[in-house]
């Protein structure tokens, strides 16, 4: 248990599998259990006692909450930590991809108590993030509280301008993308709200070793299996929700052409 029972500010990362309402089969409950800790064990690994961060994955069922924090409890470091853990969960959210398991979830930064000893947490943060997936996400979309993305986009912006690339492109009037620290990791969806890019290393066209297929089949193979359902499933409810994801893989196989091109 942490030394003080106390809350502590926390980044809450929350994701529910999507049709798993009847699931019951012990091979594929399995699966997602497994997925959730081996990729997130695989983060894990490197993550001694001098990372200013810890993080810990509480899974049930078909859902999971990761938690990450400051050691430190500065929240100067907010910054750092929450791009740190988008980028890290990046990996779960593309193996779920690549087994055909979508998902959407909510992200919040709040009051957080965990026992390190017992599958206990609780705090503000938890509900904020569950609330987000569940009264707002209602696509395949991970929705992000407007002030974890305001940190975010903040953090990012101030990391390009220490690029000097960037730099000679504003000079010239330019506006350059910069994938090597994370831009583009949020994005704002069609309804103003944030939104975290679970295909960002697909768009940016990044090597992901543990997928192997390049972000073009990867993407192309989703919306593939996306326009299958179309004619699988009755329910418009469903259906709805792999159209969204359909036309967000569309977009960012759009903007992988593009960024290609230039």
């Amino acid at each position: 248990m942490d030394e003080k029972v106390e809350y502590r500010n926390s980044l809450v990362i929350f994701i529910d599998l999507l049709g798993t309402q009847n699931r019951s089969d012990f091979d594929e409950l399995y699966k997602i259990n497994s997925i959730f800790h081996e990729q997130f064990e695989a983060n894990q690994a490197n993550g001694n006692s001098y990372k200013a961060y810890t993080r810990k994955i509480y899974t049930f069922s078909d859902c999971a909450y990761i938690i990450y924090r400051d050691r430190h409890n500065n929240p100067d470091n907010n910054g750092k930590l929450f791009t740190v853990a988008l980028y890290n969960t990046l990996s779960i959210l593309t193996k779920f991809l690549q087994e055909k398991m979508i998902f959407r979830g909510g992200i919040a930064y709040g009051d957080v108590f965990y026992d390190n000893d017992r599958s206990m947490f609780f705090g503000n943060a938890i509900n904020k993030a569950y609330q987000l997936e569940s009264k707002i996400a209602v696509n395949p979309r991970i929705v992000i509280e407007d002030e974890v993305a305001d940190v975010v986009i903040r953090f990012i912006e101030e990391q390009k301008y220490k690029l000097p690339e960037y730099i000679r492109y504003c000079g010239m009037g330019l506006l350059l993308k910069c994938p090597e620290v994370l831009d583009g990791i949020v994005e704002q969806d069609c309804d103003g709200k944030y939104i975290y890019n679970y295909l960002f290393w697909q768009e940016n066209d990044q090597p992901f070793d543990a997928i192997g297929s390049s972000p073009d089949d990867f993407l192309r193979d989703l919306a593939a299996y996306c326009m299958q359902q179309f004619s699988s499933q009755n329910k418009m409810t469903v259906i709805d929700k792999y159209r969204y994801l359909l036309d967000f893989c569309r977009k960012k196989l759009d903007n992988l052409k593009d960024n290609r091109d230039t």
